[in-house]
């Protein structure tokens, strides 16, 4: 028998035939129910005793009894096979359900959420089922993302809030009758141009923050970091406008990483995020959420698909 630390070459097929041989209590009897000549049964077991280094089986007119060995290896073998059969029935299932999905799925985002579906979820969808196709629906803001979802007859919404909406986000989509689910959390950095002399920190203190003025394309009078940045804050009619003008001025943003991350490919080596390196209640965590009708409303299309994006959380991909 090879020593500790050797790796055994037993295949599942031997399993299945000595497995067999024991349960039909004969070779010809085994040979018979698998479909296989009873040679190369015989051949198989004997090629599983060889890899174990010792017998598994006697042979006697009654037909085969185990050997003590036999029965710990059978008892495992067993196991083993049936565990196998399981997953062969699993996988046979997926595939049939792989070409029988097929259909629109539509999804609304929040602005940022359509290039990580775009880039990540479309391709992904395409590979695992072919035939379902995803109708993206991006909402221009932010904060009216949820109330619009509510309104439009999309099956699924992926948004964002500030870490302290996301209890009354929640709640009110349980009273809407709705699933709120939790798709990751990251913290707003600030943009600067890679030819700023803060560029190369590791991280922003409260001093180096206030020397900086900021540009933003929201639609809030008052941003609620603008306190910690030196003047009134500049607008722009976009993200992109905003990583643009970033890009090129001693302006800073502050953006989630995720939130950019087309901008950040196409302005590679011109801007960097940095983090905040100090607390402030102004600078708040995004929650990334799901939202959809609870499951048992949805067609089995839907749930695959939505089951598909939840392994792919937003801040990761």
């Amino acid at each position: 028998m090879p020593e500790g630390g050797t790796t055994l070459m037993i295949r599942y097929i031997q399993l299945l035939y000595f497995a067999e041989v024991v349960d039909r209590g004969s070779f010809s009897a085994a040979a018979r129910s698998l479909y296989v000549s009873q040679s190369a049964l015989s051949q198989s077991v004997a090629g599983l005793e060889a890899e174990l280094g010792t017998a598994l089986i006697r042979r006697s007119k009654n037909g085969v009894r185990l050997t003590y060995f036999g029965h710990r290896v059978y008892e495992e073998a067993k196991d083993l096979v049936g565990a196998f059969q399981n997953f062969e029935t699993t996988l046979r299932s997926l595939l049939s359900e792989r070409s029988a999905l097929s259909g629109r799925v539509s999804i609304q985002c929040t602005p940022g959420g359509e290039d990580y579906l775009s880039e990540t979820v479309v391709p992904e969808l395409s590979a695992a089922y072919p035939g379902v196709e995803l109708f993206i629906s991006p909402s221009p803001d932010m904060r009216l993302g949820f109330d619009s979802f509510i309104r439009s007859v999309c099956t699924l919404g992926m948004g964002a809030c500030l870490r302290d909406a996301w209890d009354a986000v929640q709640a009110k989509a349980a009273a809407a009758g709705l699933v709120c689910e939790f798709f990751g959390s990251e913290t707003p950095q600030v943009l600067l141009s890679a030819r700023n002399p803060l560029a190369g920190e590791a991280a922003l203190d409260r001093n180096q923050m206030g020397q900086l003025k900021l540009v933003c394309y929201s639609s809030n009078p008052q941003p609620r970091y603008l306190s910690l940045f030196r003047g009134t804050a500049i607008r722009a009619p976009n993200k992109e406008s905003v990583v643009r003008l970033v890009a090129g001025s001693e302006y800073a943003g502050v953006f989630t990483p995720s939130s950019i991350r087309r901008e950040l490919s196409e302005f590679r080596g011109k801007v960097r995020l940095l983090p905040i390196g100090f607390p402030d209640d102004s600078v708040q965590p995004v929650v990334h959420y799901l939202i959809h009708a609870p499951d048992a409303a949805l067609s089995r299309t839907e749930l695959c698909t939505f089951d598909l994006l939840r392994r792919y959380p937003y801040t990761e991909s």
